[in-house]
């Protein structure tokens, strides 16, 4: 993963990240399924409650192959 998926990311005091902006060109933008606002809640099936903006990273960083639980924006 070291090219990134493109995200600039922010945490959120109870957990979660919260996607501030979209790299144009990264591998996110070309998944066209993200937008600014929409907050990431769970790494391959790990709740992100509680976890440090460390923690969190660190979880998008362990494997290959990741998928993410969102709630986008409309619905927080």
């Amino acid at each position: 993963m070291s090219e990134g998926f493109g995200l600039d990311l922010a945490s959120r005091p109870a957990g979660g990240l919260l996607i501030m902006s979209i790299h144009r060109g990264g591998a996110a933008w070309h998944a066209n399924c993200f937008q600014v606002g929409d907050m990431i809640v769970r790494i391959n099936g790990v709740s992100l409650l509680g976890k440090t903006h460390a923690e969190s990273i660190e979880l998008l960083k362990r494997t290959v192959t990741v998928r993410l639980s969102v709630l986008p924006k409309s619905s927080q």
